[in-house]
């Protein structure tokens, strides 16, 4: 049986913020850089630096009304890098789809073989039979995968090319990996395709995979913008999974 993995993300990068000095204006004391940014964008559209006395003076009041108003525009001046390890093939598919964010993956052909490991979903390791069937099928699909990569690489023994004949190897033999195959990705958004993500991809109707990463991803985000996302609320669901949901649908 190849390594299992564990989901693993790290947050790698995200935005700062200087306010121009000359606007003598200065976010909430508490605001993180990434809240004021957001903050900053909205008033510019408005000049409401001098904005004092309102009920939107402080940062949290203001972008409480960003969030409730459906601002989300305002969102997209702020970003976050996030390391995501652990995560199935067929999970990085998902995340893949979301085309508001920058990804950079694995290199299927980066890592040898005895390195890579498999994800296992959470409903075979609750039951010891399904585990045992699950490792099964691993085992025979890297035997066939080897076979296949030998036969290919034997057919092709008369080219020259090395560089040319090893990309043909891996080519016909990856056609055969698993989809539980762990895959790493580096995933850069601005907040709202990150809330975006969040809202769809960590309820209930999820993957229970999937919704771990969103959920995950929730829980480092509201560290980097606590206000900004501090309307979506964790739950735990009857199998012992995480789910997050907010009664804002954008």
């Amino acid at each position: 049986m190849q390594p299992q993995r564990q989901l693993n993300i790290q947050l790698v990068a995200a935005s700062s913020f200087e306010p121009p000095a000359e606007l003598g204006w200065r976010p909430s004391a508490e605001a993180t850089s990434a809240d004021a940014v957001v903050e900053f964008a909205g008033r510019a559209c408005y000049d409401s630096f001098a904005d004092n006395d309102s009920s939107t003076a402080t940062t949290d009041a203001f972008l409480h009304h960003v969030i409730d108003t459906g601002n989300l525009a305002l969102l997209e001046h702020a970003s976050v890098t996030l390391y995501i390890q652990g995560i199935s093939v067929a999970t990085g598919h998902e995340i893949l789809r979301h085309r508001d964010f920058s990804i950079s993956e694995l290199s299927r052909y980066a890592m040898p073989d005895e390195q890579k490991g498999v994800v296992v979903p959470d409903v075979i390791q609750r039951d010891e039979q399904l585990q045992r069937f699950f490792e099964h099928a691993i085992e025979d699909t890297a035997f066939v995968y080897d076979e296949l990569r030998n036969a290919v690489e034997l057919s092709l023994a008369g080219e020259k090319n090395a560089l040319l004949r090893k990309q043909r190897v891996w080519e016909a033999a990856l056609a055969l990996a698993p989809a539980a195959r762990e895959t790493r990705l580096v995933v850069s958004g601005n907040l709202r395709a990150w809330r975006s993500f969040i809202v769809s991809r960590a309820g209930e109707h999820s993957g229970s995979e999937l919704r771990a990463v969103a959920v995950r991803c929730l829980e480092l985000l509201s560290e980097r913008a606590p206000i900004l996302f501090e309307d979506f609320v964790i739950s735990e669901l009857p199998d012992g999974t995480k789910k997050a949901t907010t009664p804002y649908e954008k």
